[in-house]
């Protein structure tokens, strides 16, 4: 058998694609600030993810993904009402600058601008991340971004001292009747 020639494309070539889909993106207003995990403040032992400042990038939504598409990357699941958001975006920003695409990363998507100015952005957090090496871009399996409650303290209430951490006894009476 002869070597196919064509069927993968060369350097240049994907080069030549992510700069297509990052002007694609970008003309069509798909850019959103994109947080790194910060490797060099967070230690694996702190409870607390650190960020990096956010960077721009550009990237297009999957908000209803077939099942084949989410089976392709291995995140297929039995039920259909909870199927992933999907985002597409290349391993570099807008300014075509290299950016580290991990779990656990911070995607916020613009998703209403109201007649007065007022912005509401949409927070995802990157659960899982798949390599689509025809197209050099990243799949990114996103879930909304629940801000977990820190637990500083436990909530205090009254208590009352005589009684806390005490029980109650009777006082012993003796009743020359009952024992006869």
């Amino acid at each position: 058998m002869g070597k196919l020639k064509g069927l993968v494309p060369d350097v240049s070539e994907l080069d030549y694609l992510r700069e297509q889909f990052v002007e694609a993106t970008s003309l069509h207003g798909r850019i959103a600030d994109f947080y790194q995990l910060d490797h060099v403040k967070w230690k694996i032992s702190d409870p607390e993810v650190l960020y990096k400042d956010p960077v721009k990038v550009s990237y297009t939504l999957d908000a209803n993904p077939s099942i084949k598409t989410v089976s392709r990357y291995g995140w297929f699941s039995e039920d259909q009402e909870s199927l992933p958001v999907l985002a597409y975006i290349t391993y570099f920003d807008t300014e075509n600058r290299p950016i580290q695409i991990e779990e656990r990363c911070i995607l916020d998507i613009l998703s209403f601008v109201d007649v007065f100015g007022t912005k509401k952005v949409n927070k995802f957090v990157v659960q899982a991340v798949a390599t689509d090496l025809e197209l050099n871009q990243a799949v990114l399996n996103l879930v909304p971004y629940r801000e977990d409650l820190k637990k500083e303290k436990q909530l205090e209430t009254v208590s009352d001292t005589v009684l806390d951490h005490s029980y109650v006894k009777r006082k012993e009476t003796y009743n020359k009747k009952l024992e006869g």
